[in-house]
């Protein structure tokens, strides 16, 4: 059946991925191979999902996660930040999951070191607030793709640090 004029499934809007999706930053060998660049996006993203941030098993309170990525120096850079709910979305491939996430190519699944190492199906904080209750800030669960707000100093969840682009 066709889609209502003027709805998503009408407009198809968007745009074709690059080829490839994500690629190094640097030369191997350098410091900046820790670093993967979205060429869809042109954020760069920590190539270690799991600890990339020196924090312990990676999991902390929204507060220490947010000082974290802001004071990091990690790949040779040390302009890193919490990325906002839109972009820890970006990375999401949502046909795949545990996790919902594409290889360096965007031609399939994700499989560890390729582009990335460290994933963990568990939830990351985004530097995005939750408007109807400040306490929180949204997460997402890379497990299943999906945003959830938690407390921000009570919850202890991962953190996945991004350079580049708009805050």
């Amino acid at each position: 059946s066709a889609a209502e004029p003027g709805a998503d499934g009408d407009r198809q809007a968007g745009v074709a991925w690059p080829y490839p999706r994500f690629s190094p930053v640097g030369a191997y060998g350098t410091p900046e191979t820790n670093q993967v660049r979205d060429n869809l996006t042109g954020l760069i993203w920590a190539r270690d999902a799991s600890n990339a941030c020196g924090l312990a098993a990676a999991a902390t309170n929204w507060s220490a996660a947010l000082q974290a990525c802001n004071g990091l120096t990690y790949g040779g850079a040390s302009d890193w930040r919490m990325p906002n709910a839109g972009e820890l979305g970006s990375l999401l491939a949502l046909q795949y999951h545990n996790p919902p996430l594409c290889n360096a190519a965007g031609t399939g699944k994700w499989t560890p070191d390729n582009p990335f190492h460290g994933v963990q199906n568990q939830y990351y904080w985004t530097s995005s607030t939750c408007a109807q209750d400040t306490t929180e800030a949204w997460a997402v669960f890379l497990s299943r793709g999906h945003r959830v707000a938690y407390k921000k100093e009570t919850q202890f969840l991962n953190v996945w640090p991004v350079r580049g682009g708009g805050q």
